[in-house]
């Protein structure tokens, strides 16, 4: 109850910021606020700021500040806090949510003026003040040549996202329910899938800021990856997917599955990313990009480690197919090329371990999927195994626990 009084007379709170530990690779505070505040935060992150240990006790709906190098740089009002239940492939294990329509940066706010408005803050330290809202219209009043995230969000209604759906989301709305029934889902379940992702969880996400009208808006695995993250945080969705025995989540999971499936599109995608990163150097480019489409070294050293197929041993080349372990838009560089985050597959096994119908456990022997029908109809057999090393077992863990469907939806 104490705390539940201190945020309401508290609701403006200062988020301290070390400006070489966290921003190593930006020039300037107004480098900072260009690309992190008003690009990387808004559209990159959807909002999410993240951090390791401790965050912030403001209350929802309420001012942050972000001060960084002794000024205040820029505001976002906070809409939630999340803790994720291991951490994230950076270390993170919780995050705070703003709302990506308020997050707004400005001239830097000296010590000097903020102490003008609020006497209390008596340095710019790691002390996250909170402070009172009665005198925040003031600090408005004083902040100068303020820029907001270009983003159209309208305040006054909740939107009707099935409605609002324009034509391209509406096509692939279309492509998925046709998705859906190909692989074998019915009828009754396709729509049940769609109209979960089209509508409650779209919803969501607007209100969030994650999309602007549907999560059919999202053509990448790597952006929807992020959002249904972010969706899978919400209290609401744990509350609904477990009234729905597990619907919200499987919907999530075979949007994700229909992303995939469009693999040219992905890797093309995933290429154009390896050839604009500018910190990499063109001989790494090449190498990324042949591990990329199954070709160059990481083949090759696949072809020598394994000596044929990981599972059955078939030894013509030809026909096999260079598949890693841990996900491509899941790993580092160097993960990626690593001899031991690939294995050698026949076709009809790289699919259905891709997809998450089979993996193995410690001592290599086959999971299948209850979600895997016939899988004899595949080539599929539940005396398969295959021989991992040590140096495959971290890779093997991440796809048992990440990527393979251990449970039915």
């Amino acid at each position: 109850m104490a705390s539940e009084q201190a945020e309401r007379q508290h609701p403006v709170q200062i988020l301290p910021m070390n400006f070489r530990d966290e921003f190593p690779d930006y020039d300037s505070l107004e480098d900072v606020q260009k690309r992190y505040f008003l690009n990387q935060l808004p559209f990159s992150q959807n909002g999410r700021f993240q951090y390791r240990t401790s965050g912030l006790s403001a209350a929802f709906d309420k001012v942050v500040l972000f001060q960084c190098d002794n000024r205040i740089i820029a505001s976002a009002t906070l809409i939630g806090r999340h803790k994720l239940e291991e951490p994230d492939a950076e270390g993170y294990r919780r995050y705070l949510q703003f709302d990506v329509s308020s997050i707004k940066v400005f001239t830097p706010v000296t010590l000097s003026e903020t102490q003008k408005i609020w006497p209390k803050v008596k340095s710019f330290s790691q002390v996250k003040w909170n402070l009172s809202s009665a005198e925040y219209s003031k600090f408005e009043g004083l902040i100068k040549n303020t820029k907001s995230v270009s983003i159209e969000k309208s305040q006054s209604k909740k939107p009707n996202v099935v409605s609002n759906l324009n034509l391209d989301t509406n096509l692939t709305l279309d492509k998925f329910k046709k998705y859906l029934r190909e692989i074998g889902k019915s009828s009754k379940t396709a729509k049940n899938y769609s109209g979960a992702i089209s509508g409650v969880m779209s919803n969501w996400a607007v209100q969030h800021g994650w999309v602007r009208e549907s999560l059919f808006e999202i053509s990448t695995l790597r952006s929807f990856d992020m959002v249904a993250k972010n969706i899978q945080t919400l209290d609401i969705f744990n509350d609904r997917n477990t009234i729905g025995k597990g619907m919200y989540k499987a919907s999530l999971n075979a949007y994700t599955d229909f992303l995939t499936d469009l693999d040219d599109t992905q890797i093309g995608n995933d290429i154009s990313d390896i050839i604009l990163d500018g910190n990499i150097g063109e001989t790494e480019k090449t190498t990324l990009t042949n591990a990329r489409i199954g070709q160059g070294q990481f083949r090759k050293n696949l072809i020598k480690y394994w000596n044929g197929c990981a599972v059955t041993g078939y030894k013509n080349n030809r026909l096999l197919i260079a598949s890693h372990i841990k996900p491509w838009r899941f790993s580092e560089n160097q993960e990626r090329l690593d001899l031991y985050n690939g294995l050698l597959l026949l076709p009809n096994l790289d699919k259905v371990f891709d997809k998450g119908y089979i993996s193995f456990d410690m001592k290599g022997k086959i999971r299948i999927s209850a979600n895997l029908e016939d899988p004899e109809v595949v080539g599929v057999q539940s005396d398969m195994s295959i021989k991992l090393s040590k140096s495959h077992q971290l890779y093997m863990e991440y796809h048992r626990n990440l990527v393979f469907k251990d449970k039915l939806t």
